[in-house]
């Protein structure tokens, strides 16, 4: 389901300028604006299985601290996948400790845990 509220740390860690754009009280707890909501969805993706679900293609994926985890050669059929499912221009960020897991794939490095599926 959709996560209905931030805790306080969280909320916290929202930058001043996002909160008064995106972030709103219901029932005295923090939770994103209507705008923003509908935009958002929260669901679990167990990320080995084969195809995934989602059916659209992304400008953005945050994968951070999940990479380590996984053996070297599905660290590359993971990459792989992220790229094949992000629109060209589209974005990867990853844990800077798993940077070098990119080395050799089509991916473009922008900085440190930051790379680009570079548009053809």
């Amino acid at each position: 389901g959709q996560q209905e509220a931030y805790s306080a740390m969280d909320y916290d860690s929202i930058p001043d300028e996002y909160k008064k754009i995106c972030v709103g009280r219901e029932k005295d707890k923090p939770t994103l604006l209507p705008h923003v909501k509908h935009r958002v969805t929260f669901r679990i993706l167990n990320l080995i299985y084969n195809p995934w679900p989602m059916k659209n293609k992304f400008d953005i994926i945050l994968c951070r601290n999940v990479l380590y985890y996984f053996s070297e050669d599905i660290k590359k059929t993971l990459i792989n996948r992220f790229y094949d499912i992000l629109n060209p221009g589209g974005y990867l960020i990853i844990s800077v400790s798993d940077s070098h897991a990119l080395d050799k794939s089509k991916f473009v490095k922008i900085s440190n845990g930051i790379f680009q599926k570079v548009a053809k």
